[in-house]
């Protein structure tokens, strides 16, 4: 596995284990002073999990796609129906 793949896949695994944590004080202080400087800590790192997968993409070897799920095989189909 390269290495950039494997730093990325960490990165990841490091930014869900934080949201979780984030996602549990967020709970408890919901409707308090903080609740939305958690919220936001909780977008920013939903947008980095997104570049972080934008980037996997760019370093995985090329031919390796990850399998369609199934919304985008009904809208496939619906598309070849016409």
């Amino acid at each position: 596995m390269n290495e950039n793949i494997r730093m990325i896949r960490d990165a990841r695994e490091l930014l869900k284990n934080a949201a979780g944590e984030h996602c549990k004080a967020y709970s408890e202080l919901a409707g308090g002073k903080c609740a939305d400087a958690v919220l936001s800590v909780l977008d920013g790192e939903l947008r980095m999990t997104d570049q972080l997968s934008k980037l996997e993409n760019l370093y995985a070897p090329s031919g390796t796609q990850r399998p369609a799920n199934e919304y985008e095989v009904n809208k496939f189909i619906m598309n070849e129906q016409g």
